[in-house]
């Protein structure tokens, strides 16, 4: 890696990366943490198998341990979401490893996920060490409800948003310019049920965010024309009882099947028995659901979140109305993504573009 004075320049593909994130799967059948970072770190892996990747990961798992993810060399701080005092032994173990590591294997650079609590510890110390220092942004650190936000000098970090709708979210809540967008990817698979058995699907955490509520409310309102509509809500959370309630109040209990938290398998499974997948969320930065149903050949209804566009099988509502009549009019004149379509959100799209990113792009240590 050359440098160019205080900004390192990266005019080559990188050979050693540090990932740093506050939480990683605990092992390989931990499929639902962070899927869309679970399907980057396999992509590279599989694309670029000469790049080597060490993680490092400060809360989750909740204990310090070093371990293998398929080849890929996994340390834990574990710091379990614990409370300050205790949190700052936990950010120098963080950043002595970091340290130590470097020492022993020379990073090329360092990249972050998330906006927040590691990128807020790590921007100094790649400044301190001369390593190019990048971040994606996964969420809601987007809309600045963290405290470590308001901390960070974006000046020393090459961004990166995850949509068009996402860099937006951050230029309004944070007033940061972002010049790179990179929508996550996922691996295609094959289809191991053909038969769109299922009208409707619903998949996330139940909680007001994801707004399952509001999918039950459309759901009633399509019975009118689909009095047989069958329609799934795979997740778990906070807001399951509320919502299952809510299912009784609407008298649509035998229209609806609540599956529980599901592994990723299963849920690809399901989109791909499924006609249509019904997203009610107020907010995605990108939507990795999206991707997978894309891939799975499954139809959308969703409100303007995350990389929703309006196409002949993908429907933007506003009302839950306009949702009613939209999935209404997908069931009677069904059409699916095209494979142009599907290849945009490959995750040999997402890893080709970070390795240009990170081959061409100034590094900012």
């Amino acid at each position: 890696m050359k440098t160019d004075g205080n900004f390192g320049f990266m005019n080559k593909e990188p050979s050693n990366l540090l990932f740093v994130t506050p939480g990683f799967p605990e092992n390989e059948a931990d499929s639902t943490c962070i899927p869309a970072l679970q399907e980057f770190v396999l992509g590279l892996n599989k694309l670029y198998p000469e790049i080597d990747i060490t993680i490092l990961t400060l809360h989750y798992p909740g204990e310090n341990k070093h371990y293998n993810w398929y080849g890929n060399k996994i340390v834990s701080i574990g710091a379990n979401n614990c409370s300050f005092p205790k949190r700052l032994f936990y950010w120098k173990q963080l950043k002595s490893m970091v340290s130590q590591l470097h020492l022993k294997q020379t990073f090329d650079l360092i990249h972050t996920f998330w906006f927040d609590e590691v990128t807020y510890l790590m921007s100094p110390l790649a400044q301190k060490l001369n390593i190019p220092m990048y971040c994606t942004f996964m969420g809601q650190d987007a809309i600045g409800k963290n405290k470590y936000a308001q901390r960070i000098h974006p000046k020393n970090i090459t961004l990166v948003a995850l949509s068009a709708q996402h860099n937006s979210a951050i230029k309004t809540h944070l007033n940061i310019s972002v010049e790179n967008i990179i929508p996550w990817g996922i691996s295609k698979s094959s289809k191991k049920c053909p038969d769109k058995d299922l009208d409707l699907i619903n998949i996330g955490s139940f909680n007001t965010i994801k707004n399952q509520m509001e999918a039950l409310d459309i759901i009633s309102k399509s019975l009118d024309v689909y009095p047989d509509l069958s329609c799934v809500f795979v997740g778990d959370g906070p807001e399951l009882g509320r919502v299952k309630s809510h299912a009784h109040e609407l008298g649509i209990e035998k229209n609806v099947t609540f599956t529980g938290k599901l592994n990723r398998d299963d849920i690809f499974l399901l989109l791909d028995r499924t006609k249509i997948l019904l997203h009610s969320s107020n907010y995605e930065s990108f939507g990795m659901i999206f991707a997978e149903a894309v891939y799975s050949d499954t139809m959308i209804v969703s409100r303007e979140v995350g990389i929703a566009e309006e196409k002949p099988w993908w429907k933007v509502y506003e009302s839950t109305e306009a949702a009613a009549e939209f999935i209404i009019e997908l069931l009677k004149n069904p059409t699916s993504p095209t494979d142009q379509e599907k290849s945009s959100v490959s995750i040999a799209n997402t890893v080709g573009k970070y390795v240009q990113l990170w081959s061409t792009k100034k590094g900012r240590p």
